[in-house]
C-alpha cells in the first residue's frame, strides 16, 4: 500500500517526524489496543451494521499509523 505517492514532499516530512516521536509512539500504542478491542467486541455484536463499523473505524486506525510509518520510511531510504 502506497499511501504517500501524491503527497507533498513538505506534508510526507512533517508525518515522517511523527514517526520519531514519543507521543506519537504512545498514541500508536493506545490506538493498537483499541483496534484489538473492537476486534473482540465484533464477536459479540448483534447486527452486520455494528460489525462493520467496528471494522470501518479499526481500518481507520490502520490507515493513519501506515502513513506514518511510510513516509518515516520513505524519507530515510533516499538518504
Amino acid at each position: 500500500m502506497n499511501l504517500t505517492n501524491d503527497l507533498k514532499q513538505e506534508t510526507i516530512e512533517a508525518l515522517a517526524d511523527l514517526a520519531i516521536n514519543k507521543n506519537f509512539k504512545t498514541l500508536v500504542e493506545v490506538l493498537r489496543l483499541t483496534q484489538d478491542r473492537w476486534a473482540k467486541l465484533c464477536l459479540t455484536r448483534s447486527t452486520w451494521e455494528e460489525v462493520q463499523k467496528l471494522q470501518w473505524q479499526a481500518s481507520g486506525l490502520s490507515i493513519v499509523i501506515k502513513l506514518v510509518e511510510e513516509a518515516h520510511e520513505k524519507l530515510n531510504t533516499k538518504k
